[in-house]
């Protein structure tokens, strides 16, 4: 069982391949897909990529990659709402999900396991996000650590694909 990446490539991800991983697969699919499922207000998707390139600009000198790349594994195996991906039914894909960020930490030379800085910084982020992107909330969200002072609004997905580029080519290893 495979599937057509962008670039062309057969991924497999039930065995997922070193040799199968592009960094253009992974700016294009991440650039063109919303966080929280589309559910962020504003005519723009704000995009896994924008979210990424905020994290990775928060990191501290040396992680800046880790955290561009904290969410490759979405370029492949889509995420699953928080709610439902820690359900034990979903234990067999976040098992495929850790499979290849072990293979992306290979292939870029990834600190793994990912640093816990940069799941804070992620936290920060989300809280950052649901501030300014989301809607009234019905209830209340699990606690949260406090949003950064920026504010945040959705970008054109080009200009966050060749953002997204420009860094990975900065701090590539």
């Amino acid at each position: 069982m495979w599937l057509q990446t962008y670039s062309g490539k057969a991924f497999y991800p039930l065995a997922p391949r070193i040799e199968d991983i592009d960094i253009e697969d992974i700016i294009h699919a991440l650039a063109v897909m919303p966080r929280f499922t589309g559910h962020t207000r504003g005519d723009l998707a704000y995009s896994v990529a924008q979210h990424s390139i905020y994290v990775a600009l928060r990191c501290p000198k040396g992680l800046e990659l880790e955290g561009l790349l904290h969410d490759a594994t979405e370029a492949w195996y889509h995420d699953i709402p928080a709610p439902l991906k820690h359900c034990p039914e979903f234990a067999f894909y976040r098992g495929l999900e850790k499979q290849c960020e072990q293979l992306l930490a290979q292939k870029f030379q990834l600190v793994y396991p990912r640093p816990h800085i940069i799941k804070e910084i992620d936290m920060r982020m989300l809280a950052t996000e649901k501030r300014d992107l989301m809607g009234p909330a019905p209830q209340s969200w699990d606690s949260m650590p406090a949003p950064y002072r920026m504010k945040m609004e959705a970008l054109p997905t080009k200009q966050v694909r060749d953002q997204f580029r420009r860094l990975y080519e900065e701090w590539k290893r």
